[in-house]
């Protein structure tokens, strides 16, 4: 399904409660993007969650945003950006840096993603160097619906699944 979608209803009451992001700082926004996402409940606590971006905003984000164990959630992104300028990695003690995705969902369950671009720094063409910096990785989730994203200048892989 392509286009954006509206809040499913799991048998939780159809409750929804909606999560708007602030508008870009104009500077690093990860922490700020990050402290947001954490603050949406966990949609088990029976409501449904949106995060809501605003329509056409660029954030630049850095670090990684990470949704660990998230269920009932939407990401409705409404055409805005998340742009990363500078290549993120943890230095591993034998000298070898590895590359974090900008975004990571990990161990989630029913959440659709829709109408965010995001973007990276790196060279937009495959070099083992920058393996790991993918634009969204999912990692352990079910029920993941993605649509009308835009995954664009990735090093490594756009998108990586996992078990």
């Amino acid at each position: 399904m392509c286009g954006s979608r509206q809040p499913r209803d799991h048998g939780i009451g159809g409750r929804v409660t909606t999560y708007t992001i602030a508008a870009p700082t104009g500077g690093d926004d990860s922490t700020v993007l990050q402290t947001q996402f954490d603050a949406a409940l966990d949609g088990t606590t029976g409501a449904r969650n949106i995060i809501q971006f605003p329509s056409a905003a660029s954030y630049r984000a850095e670090g990684q945003l990470f949704l660990p164990a998230r269920s009932h959630l939407d990401i409705q992104g409404n055409g805005s950006s998340l742009n990363r300028t500078a290549l993120v990695g943890d230095i591993d003690p034998g000298a070898k840096t590895v590359y974090l995705p900008q975004v990571k969902l990990q161990n989630c369950d029913d959440i659709l993603m829709a109408g965010l671009a995001i973007n990276s720094v790196a060279p937009g063409v495959f070099d083992t160097a920058y393996e790991g910096e993918a634009n969204l990785q999912v990692q352990g989730c079910r029920d993941v619906v993605l649509s009308a994203l835009d995954l664009l200048g990735a090093g490594g892989d756009g998108m990586t699944l996992g078990a």
